[in-house]
């Protein structure tokens, strides 16, 4: 199928586009999934000129093309910042378990090296930290200041 300057312009444009939003949201996991649809994009303004039994790909196609993947796109995002969520909770739920196992007082270190396969130190620090802020858990020096226990705090509802 031929291509107009125009439409060729426009889905390079497109690809650019996407690329870079995906670069300054740091959602590098989308980078395959936005070349698939890149590639959608192109194929669909491709089908959308058959239709229309036109001999070449038109700005028409491919803007009516583009169109149609701005949903899509809205919808991947929507599903990474639905999986990161689930992640991120089950990651701070497997912490206060580990933590409820041990009879909800356990040696900073000891409740890291139970983690340290899955998470690097800041990554793990950024969890303890929010279930701290979420009242969850309380970090507690002890006597000699050279250890820190976690506690598990229990709330009302529980």
């Amino acid at each position: 199928v031929d291509v107009s300057q125009e439409a060729h312009d426009r889905i390079y444009q497109f690809i650019q586009d996407t690329n870079r939003e995906v670069k300054e949201s740091g959602k590098e996991e989308l980078e395959s999934t936005v070349f698939r649809l890149c590639v959608s994009v192109y194929k669909c303004a491709a089908l959308l000129s058959m239709v229309d039994i036109s001999p070449r790909v038109e700005l028409k196609h491919v803007l009516a093309a583009i169109n149609y993947a701005g949903d899509w796109y809205m919808n991947i995002l929507r599903m990474v910042d639905l999986i990161s969520e689930s992640t991120w909770v089950s990651s701070q739920e497997a912490i206060v378990d580990v933590l409820i196992a041990n009879g909800s007082t356990m040696d900073a270190q000891k409740l890291y090296s139970k983690f340290s396969d899955e998470y690097k130190p800041r990554d793990y620090a950024e969890i303890i930290k929010a279930l701290e802020n979420a009242d969850k858990i309380q970090l507690v020096p002890n006597k000699s200041g050279n250890k820190t226990s976690v506690n598990y705090i229990w709330s009302s509802d529980e």
